[in-house]
């Protein structure tokens, strides 16, 4: 069975990036980075798939949530995989691809919609491209504590006059780099702090690429316990955890004073890093699609299925109607 990814004519940027440029500024986009970005660097290794603009009457179909409408329905033929990043699932994709462990899971699934799931896989987020690793003249030096990322992403007490009080008085420098154009430069970095809030929320939808890209570039990294971050993160020796905003502030200071701690968890980083490289993905990605190239249905199988997703679609209308 033929894998094809699909994007859409009137999706199609003006200009497709060359196949090996993976610095395209549109792969921020999450609809280009997890369709394009997948089959380019699949296209790359050798793994057999096509890029369609329109939608093939067989085969596996893989696109973006973004470009499947509620309304696209598979044929029998058709093994509709849907990329869900962190939109929701499509109601008649046959298989889906996640981004969270936890949206594997029934408890990462929204109830309406566990009535018709299908398989869903894994796959861990593609890395920032073209990313500037550390400076190795810093050894352990712990200073330049950096968020990439948008300010209304942050957690409010890391916008707070206390915080900017806290990390002056401490030896610290907070960079809060809110310009997508440099969230490749981590020469300088030290210490990457992620926190989206302070509540324990789990966040089941996020991937955990900023974890990736701190391993990968060699700064430590800081984190809330989000579920992703939490199922990579095996010990303390490779990250952070925080678990409220005093503890954030009493484990960097403990850190910036423990300069043999500093470098333990840069060595550890370096050696996480390994299992998020491209490459590494892309044997993710192989072993999906040679799944879901299996995938078949009866006659009778299809018309259960479609009868099954359809009152899932419709009792899924009626509750979102009803609130």
């Amino acid at each position: 069975m033929n894998v094809y990814f699909y994007l859409p004519e009137d999706q199609k940027p003006a200009q497709l990036p060359a196949q090996t440029d993976f610095t395209w500024k549109d792969y921020s986009l999450g609809k280009y980075c997890w369709g394009l970005q997948t089959y380019n660097r699949l296209q790359l290794a050798g793994v057999p798939c096509e890029l369609t603009h329109t939608l093939p009457e067989e085969g596996v179909i893989i696109a973006h949530r973004a470009f499947l409408p509620d309304s696209i329905i598979p044929t029998r033929k058709q093994v509709l995989v849907c990329i869900q990043a962190d939109w929701s699932r499509h109601p008649f994709a046959q298989l889906h691809i996640c981004q969270n462990m936890a949206q594997t899971k029934m408890s990462g699934i929204p109830r309406p919609e566990r009535f018709a799931t299908g398989e869903t896989y894994f796959v861990h987020h593609w890395p920032q491209p073209g990313m500037t690793s550390r400076d190795p003249a810093r050894g352990n030096t712990f200073e330049n504590i950096y968020y990439f990322g948008l300010a209304e992403n942050l957690a409010p007490e890391l916008k707070s006059d206390d915080w900017h009080q806290f990390m002056e008085e401490n030896g610290l420098k907070w960079h809060l780099e809110s310009s997508p154009a440099n969230w490749r430069d981590y020469s300088q970095v030290d210490g990457v702090l992620f926190a989206r809030d302070f509540t324990g929320k789990k966040h089941i939808n996020k991937p955990a690429s900023k974890l990736f890209n701190a391993w990968i570039t060699g700064a430590i990294p800081i984190c809330t316990p989000e579920s992703a971050y939490v199922d990579e993160i095996e010990n303390d020796t490779q990250a952070v955890v925080i678990n409220n905003y005093d503890d954030l502030k009493a484990k960097l200071v403990a850190l910036k004073n423990d300069p043999d701690r500093i470098r333990i968890m840069q060595q550890q980083g370096a050696v996480k890093a390994k299992q998020y490289y491209p490459e590494a993905i892309v044997q993710e990605w192989a072993a999906i699609l040679e799944k879901v190239k299996q995938y078949r249905m009866s006659r009778g199988q299809y018309a259960a299925f479609i009868a099954k997703r359809s009152f899932s679609w419709l009792l899924c209308k009626c509750v979102r109607w009803l609130r």
